[in-house]
């Protein structure tokens, strides 16, 4: 077994060790953040095995390709929906982010859901799925964002401040807040889908 394999088990086991503490924890904040620390933990090792993993599969002259990413809409019984407030800008967005090698979307957008905000989701079906040049999402590269209507795994979860965000907090959808660029394209479709007026899944 190389290294690559090797830290990619590691990741997967630290990950699965922070969700299920996690779950186990419930509501107590303090342990929310130590088990959320795990998580980072485990996404710093999963991203170093996806670099190393790319490096060692790069064919020279060759180009990039597009960066993949998961967000999740999450809503509460009043029809709110949960956003947080980014560090590099201080703009909201929906949960989520880049999704590591080797993982599913599902399994990327769970892990990136409760690394910043503490809530262990569930999933339930595809919004949509979103060019980043169509969004003028202002990215220094390409990427294709992939919105899940989700629900958390305990009905009375809530959100916890990371390190990777300022605030977490859940809002009206005709109250938003500043939205970081290409936000709004993806919560408009998931409140729809929310309220079951909308089916069909969005692919721009």
């Amino acid at each position: 077994m190389d290294l690559s394999q090797q830290l990619r088990i590691w990741a997967e086991q630290l990950s699965a060790i922070a969700r299920e503490g996690a779950q186990a924890a419930g509501g107590e904040a303090g342990h929310a953040r130590r088990y959320a620390s795990v998580a980072q933990v485990a996404q710093a090792i999963a991203t170093a095995q996806a670099h190393e993993a790319l490096a060692a599969a790069r064919i020279p002259g060759q180009g990039g390709s597009p960066d993949v990413c998961a967000s999740g809409a999450i809503f509460n019984r009043q029809g709110e929906i949960l956003l947080v407030q980014r560090r590099e800008d201080a703009l909201w967005a929906l949960p989520g982010g880049l999704i590591a090698l080797g993982e599913t979307p599902a399994e990327g957008l769970c892990r990136q859901i409760w690394e910043e905000t503490g809530i262990v989701a569930r999933p339930l079906l595809l919004v949509g799925i979103y060019d980043s040049r169509r969004l003028a999402m202002q990215a220094p590269r390409q990427s294709f964002q992939i919105v899940f209507l989700c629900q958390p795994a305990e009905a009375e979860s809530q959100a916890v401040v990371i390190d990777e965000t300022l605030a977490a907090r859940y809002f009206a959808t005709d109250q938003l807040p500043p939205l970081a660029p290409g936000q709004a394209t993806g919560i408009g479709d998931a409140a729809r889908a929310w309220e079951g007026q909308r089916v069909e899944a969005a692919f721009l």
